[in-house]
């Protein structure tokens, strides 16, 4: 018994901590502004849509310059070791050689096929099997690739309202709320830390990206977006969720996020509560279910970077 309620407290512990952390990648959020002038820069020069390219970024790979598949697909644009290999990229997680590389071979696969889909088809399978199905196979993970690249870059196409809100933004956060269930020791209302966040139009949406992650889909943000002023509500998929071994658990994220823009500063709050319901898969031990929650408020005082 001693050994079942120890494992609960820990891994209750261990949740807990674990969406706590999360904000300490904060510290390493990046400008996503030479992203986008190297995407200007190579789209122009190979003659693409450079809201294609964007898109098939943010589809491939959210951003992550140091993303890796599982087949080996590296880099922002997830290029194929083969692609890599043809095009003779020495590194594909140099943005600049990936985006380049990426291009190029996108223009490549434009002239082969003229049309976007069979060119997005291609890019994520392969020419061969669109030669072969004369179309984009049916593959579920290429179509649904091609079906949200294509939903993306119409979304960024579509006119943005113009706001001071978007940018790169850095400054502190301050705790004047926190409260865990189960209960950790210690407070840390009233402590400070970094934080960096990237805001960006997407459409009438917007993107919101902290420690390079997305957070949560866009399609599910409840958004207000005025010129000095951006309110966004969320709830769904927890997007730090952490895998925890010999558990299923269910990983969600509400949060609310208030800021206006003041005197050349973003200023507001930022109210987050992550629930987790977890199941043990250990039947051995005949562990009950276990809850963690996290509710609390950081108020942000942030400047354009």
């Amino acid at each position: 018994m001693e050994k079942t309620s120890c494992f609960i407290k820990f891994a209750a512990s261990f949740l807990i901590a674990g969406y706590s952390l999360f904000l300490s990648p904060m510290l390493y959020g990046q400008s996503n502004a030479a992203i986008d002038k190297l995407v200007e820069k190579y789209s122009k020069e190979k003659g693409l849509d450079k809201n294609l390219v964007k898109s098939i970024i943010l589809i491939s790979s959210g951003g992550d310059a140091n993303a890796k598949s599982q087949s080996g697909a590296a880099g922002l644009m997830q290029l194929e070791q083969s692609v890599v290999n043809n095009l003779g990229i020495k590194n594909p997680f140099d943005p600049e050689e990936n985006i380049r590389g990426g291009c190029a071979y996108l223009k490549m696969l434009m002239d082969q096929f003229n049309d976007v889909e069979k060119m997005l088809a291609a890019f994520n399978a392969g020419p061969t099997l669109v030669q072969k199905y004369d179309g984009v196979p049916p593959i579920p993970e290429t179509q649904k690739f091609v079906r949200d690249v294509i939903k993306t870059r119409t979304s960024l196409n579509e006119r943005s309202i113009e706001s001071n809100v978007y940018g790169v933004w850095s400054g502190i956060a301050k705790y004047t709320k926190y409260v865990s269930s189960p209960v950790l020791p210690g407070s840390i209302v009233g402590q400070t830390q970094p934080f960096d966040i990237v805001i960006n139009p997407l459409g009438a949406n917007v993107s919101l990206r902290i420690a390079n992650v997305q957070l949560g889909d866009p399609s599910l943000y409840k958004t207000v977006v005025e010129k000095n002023k951006l309110y966004v509500e969320y709830s769904g998929p927890n997007p730090y969720a952490t895998p925890i071994p010999n558990t299923t658990a269910i990983q969600n994220m509400s949060y609310v996020l208030d800021l206006r823009f003041v005197d050349g500063n973003l200023l507001g709050d930022f109210i987050v509560k992550v629930v987790t319901k977890v199941h043990f898969n250990i039947p051995e031990l005949n562990l009950p279910d276990s809850n963690a929650e996290i509710d609390y408020t950081m108020s942000l005082n942030l400047k354009k970077k």
